[in-house]
């Protein structure tokens, strides 16, 4: 019984882990990509706007 609630528990925190681990790897590689398809052009064009509004 103790056994199979620690199982349950352990389980359960490694879901946790997983999803939060596939969620930050998400945001790198969507940080990633926006880096190398011209961040800073991004960036640049960004700070244009805000500096002409």
């Amino acid at each position: 019984m103790i056994n199979d609630f620690n199982t349950i528990a352990y389980f359960g925190d490694g879901k946790i882990d997983n999803m939060r681990n596939q969620a930050l790897n998400r945001v790198k590689s969507i940080l990633t990509n926006a880096y190398n398809k011209g961040f800073d052009y991004w960036a640049e064009g960004l700070i244009h706007q805000v500096a002409h509004r």
